[in-house]
């Protein structure tokens, strides 16, 4: 089975990235199989125009971290599930934030 992820990242006011979500989706049939959401509480202090939907409530929780452990985070659900294809849902990142 071949899977895919699709990435998402949100801004804070500053132009600072506040979360960076990831969804492992199957190639197929496009159902998710896992889904991590980092959330980067400091970064969120700025507030940004999609602030208040970081935390409403759903099955998967947030996980507050930096931006290190972030990565972490995402590299893990990537490499565990051997995504073939990384679809970026946001702007690319400019080269500050990655």
């Amino acid at each position: 089975m071949e899977k895919f992820a699709v990435i998402d990242t949100e801004t804070n006011w500053a132009d600072s990235v506040m979360f960076i979500g990831t969804v492992i989706t199957d190639a197929d049939s496009f159902q998710p199989i896992e889904a991590k959401y980092p959330i980067l509480p400091i970064k969120c202090e700025i507030g940004g125009m999609y602030y208040d939907t970081l935390f409403i409530e759903t099955p998967v929780k947030p996980i507050l971290c930096n931006r290190a452990e972030a990565d972490i985070v995402h590299r893990r659900a990537t490499d565990l599930h051997s995504t073939v294809y990384r679809i970026v849902q946001h702007a690319p990142l400019p080269p500050r934030y990655r």
